[in-house]
């Protein structure tokens, strides 16, 4: 796709899962350049926190888009009522959402504590965590 093309809502999506199954490769054996220290640890949730806020943001997008469609939906195999189809899913992405703000609050009290460690053998600027 070149760079004038605008990435589609699913494009982008589709992106942000690859990089958080890169994350996970990256995240999965310690002791690999970058993944050493506790300040390695504090950077990737910290990222994760403030994508958290970005997810929750997102959901609520989505629902919006489904509510601002009613009326122009069809169920597609006819059995549902579409209202129906449209409340179940709305109310599936408010859970969606809780669950997201629940993620965020929790890995920023794990900053809390990782902020707070540095590794015993560790030498230079990036061993200590910057206080919070």
């Amino acid at each position: 796709m070149d760079q004038t093309t605008p990435r589609t809502a699913a494009t982008i999506a589709s992106d942000a899962l690859r990089a958080i199954d890169d994350l996970n490769r990256a995240t999965l054996n310690s002791g690999v350049e970058g993944w050493q220290e506790p300040g390695d640890a504090y950077r990737v949730i910290t990222s994760l926190a403030i994508g958290g806020n970005s997810l929750i943001q997102t959901l609520e997008h989505v629902s919006r888009l489904l509510y601002d469609l009613r009326g122009q939906l069809a169920s597609v195999d006819g059995t549902l009522q579409t209202e129906n189809q449209v409340i179940g899913a709305r109310g599936a992405l408010r859970r969606a959402r809780l669950d997201a703000e629940s993620m965020e609050a929790n890995l920023r009290e794990a900053l809390i504590f990782i902020s707070g460690l540095r590794a015993s053998s560790a030498v230079g600027p990036d061993a200590t965590l910057p206080p919070q």
